[in-house]
């Protein structure tokens, strides 16, 4: 049973990296995509205050979408963290007597939860203030852009 543990260990961690690297790529394209969206929408000729309204909603509606997308692979990557930790104990409890060193990273994390909090928090704070930014960005868009200005 303990090759299977181990390298469902191994296979969990890699899923774990994963997860992490795809929420930081879907944060540099967002910032990219909404970089050069704004642009051309700056460039854009007077089309009325609904075409304004109606296209200044879609990074904010992209933006709701990511912060569900990230909000799912955070609760995930919670589910596996406290699996690992589960086999950690497991496997650390075959471990020597004598031994008194760490028993695993995500043992680790989840004794020392302000890593985790930060990383979390990290991701919050990106994606709520990329809404408030695409919020205040519609706005300015909608009502105050010189050609869109009642």
């Amino acid at each position: 049973m303990v090759p299977f543990l181990e390298k469902q260990y191994e296979d969990l961690r890699e899923m774990l990296l994963a997860v992490s690297a795809e929420e930081r790529q879907m944060e540099k394209l967002a910032l990219g995509a909404f970089g050069v969206f704004y642009s051309w929408l700056s460039t854009q000729p007077q089309r009325g205050l609904i075409f304004a309204i109606f296209v200044s909603a879609i990074p904010c509606i992209i933006t709701s979408l990511a912060i569900v997308r990230m909000h799912a692979l955070t609760s995930g990557m919670g589910t596996i963290a406290s699996y690992l930790c589960s086999i950690e104990a497991h496997l650390c409890a075959q471990a020597e007597q004598m031994y008194s060193g760490p028993r695993g990273w995500e043992t680790f994390l989840a004794a020392e939860s302000r890593y985790v909090k930060r990383f979390h928090n990290s991701h919050y704070w990106f994606w709520y203030c990329l809404l408030a930014g695409t919020l205040a960005a519609a706005v300015v868009f909608s009502f105050f852009w010189p050609e869109n200005a009642p």
